[in-house]
């Protein structure tokens, strides 16, 4: 902004262009980049060959051996990110870690539920019935969902979640929590996330884990993260 701001004879409006074209180009970077750290193994160069061939997502590899490490005291995962693709992404890479065993993950619009690499079952907007007779609102239908399909599931052992559910959901039945990424740096909003899981009812000590790329071979401490 600087560079810009001290040119001379530069118009307020100019300014604001400039700086916005720099931000937009900026913003490309950084998407990359995020691309990059979540899912390294999907992108491609212009020929259509793998851009980082034999390389494999280190988020996906960590949350894994995390869910592994703990799965035999029936531990049971939620994870977080504000990217929708990897959500999906990590659901299904997860159900195909973990043979037989089902995984979750709530997008905006639907939660869908992946086993050994196959979508099972697909759930929408729509009114429910409960177990008891009840008819659920469809605006409810999320909430419906997590709860008494997914979370009464014990079959289910990790549930991907997107940002529109960093808030209003139980999920006590879960008691790992894993942070894919910094949710653009608000520690309220992760705060908001480890509290899906810890809930009224929660009977375990509810660990989290945040995950951060970082360097293999720093030159220096710049180069930390």
């Amino acid at each position: 902004v600087s560079i810009y701001r001290d040119k001379e004879n530069i118009s307020s409006a100019d300014l604001r262009a400039q700086v916005g074209s720099f931000q937009m180009k900026l913003a490309k970077h950084l998407e990359m980049l995020n691309k990059i750290s979540n899912m390294p193994e999907t992108l491609k160069a212009a020929d259509g060959s793998p851009m980082f061939p034999d390389v494999k997502s280190p988020k996906v590899e960590v949350a894994t051996n995390i869910i592994l490490d703990r799965l035999p005291n029936g531990s049971r995962a939620l994870l977080f990110t504000d990217d929708p693709k990897f959500a999906e992404y990590m659901a299904r890479t997860l159900s195909t870690r973990f043979p037989m065993m089902l995984h979750a993950v709530a997008l905006s619009s639907m939660v869908r539920v992946f086993r050994n690499g196959v979508q099972t079952a697909r759930h929408g907007r729509k009114k429910y019935t409960t177990s008891n007779g009840q008819t659920v609102p469809d605006a409810q239908w999320a909430t419906h969902v997590l709860t008494n399909v997914i979370q009464a599931n014990p079959e289910v052992v990790s549930l991907v979640l997107t940002k529109s559910f960093s808030v209003g959901q139980n999920l006590q039945s879960f008691d790992t929590v894993i942070h894919m990424d910094r949710d653009t740096f608000s520690s309220e909003t992760m705060k908001q996330r480890t509290a899906r899981a810890w809930r009224t009812g929660q009977r375990n000590v509810v660990d989290e884990f945040t995950l951060d790329t970082v360097y293999s071979n720093p030159v220096d401490n710049k180069d930390a993260t």
